[in-house]
């Protein structure tokens, strides 16, 4: 066996629907609320009720626009912490480089 065969390559676990549920259930939730809402303001216009669809599709609107909002939110302050444990990582890397490097 080579050397730069080992150690063997990881291969990330795929990303099924519950894993991406469990880190972000609220977008999940948004998601389908949005669906669901679209889904009757469609029922609706097929029923011919003009003010239930008008009133489905507002309603639509708002949860789209909800649901925009945290997915943008979730994701800014999840680069903001990743940004941040990287900093701080390389302050640790940096304090211990410099205690190591003691040649007196």
């Amino acid at each position: 066996m080579e050397k730069e065969d080992y150690p063997p390559q990881t291969i990330p676990p795929a990303k099924t629907f519950w894993r991406i549920l469990k880190k972000d259930p609220i977008s999940i939730f948004g998601f389908g609320a949005t669906s669901g809402i679209l889904g009757y303001g469609v029922y609706e216009m097929i029923a011919n009720d003009k003010l239930k669809q008008n009133d489905a599709m507002f309603k639509r609107v708002v949860a789209q626009a909800a649901t925009v909002a945290v997915a943008g939110t979730s994701l800014i302050v999840y680069r903001y912490f990743q940004n941040r444990n990287a900093e701080l990582t390389a302050q640790a890397n940096a304090k211990k480089k410099f205690r190591g490097s003691n040649s007196w």
